[in-house]
């Protein structure tokens, strides 16, 4: 099975694809990456990937061909508008305070994000703030299109129950979809809630 996964903010393509790739019946993943920490990765020879995993931010990055290729999507911490949902005074403060500091020191700022996540994956590395900073403005005004989840034979959303950065009732309304919430898992699900995932999406039908 061909996997097409989409990193969020703060992350980088290597955080997912081992673990994708390690999940039952996936002999392939395409994953991109947005150059944080290392080189920009395009993925040109996509092919026709059956299954979408993006990870919060990533969902509004994902693009149109792939849509157009999945037949269903794993989606990890989504939101529709992330200064859209309350506390909006709250997020905006916290956006701008990391807009901020990510001047001075972008290492910190991403591992109190990884913090935040209850990240147990990523690792310090050297850290690109011009293209940090300039997803953290896409973040503060990106708004995610409903209609690109039409026609998928599934889609599962997964949160966390402790995520602290996209709280699960955020997609409480969302159409069409089936969501599942685990316990004791923040923004970043381990590979155990991955894998449950993973089953869950492929259980419904």
């Amino acid at each position: 099975m061909h996997v097409y996964v989409q990193h969020g903010w703060g992350y980088a393509g290597l955080d997912w694809s081992s673990r994708i790739a390690s999940l039952s019946g996936v002999d392939h993943v395409s994953a991109p990456c947005r150059g944080y920490f290392g080189p920009i990765v395009e993925v040109y020879d996509m092919g026709a990937p059956q299954v979408l995993i993006a990870h919060s931010m990533g969902l509004h990055w994902v693009p149109d061909q792939i849509w157009s290729s999945v037949s269903k999507a794993l989606i990890l911490a989504p939101f529709y508008q992330f200064l859209g949902c309350p506390p909006q005074r709250e997020r905006s403060v916290w956006l701008r305070a990391m807009q901020t500091r990510l001047v001075r020191d972008p290492a910190a700022v991403i591992r109190a994000f990884r913090a935040r996540c209850s990240d147990k994956i990523a690792q310090d590395r050297p850290c690109n703030a011009v293209r940090l900073q300039h997803d953290l403005e896409l973040l503060s005004r990106s708004s995610f299109d409903f209609s690109k989840l039409l026609g998928l034979e599934h889609v599962l959303l997964w949160h966390g129950m402790d995520d602290s950065v996209v709280p699960c009732s955020w997609t409480s309304a969302w159409p069409e979809v089936q969501r599942m919430v685990q316990e004791g898992e923040g923004h970043t699900p381990s590979l155990q809630a991955l894998e449950a995932a993973w089953r869950a999406l492929h259980a419904a039908h």
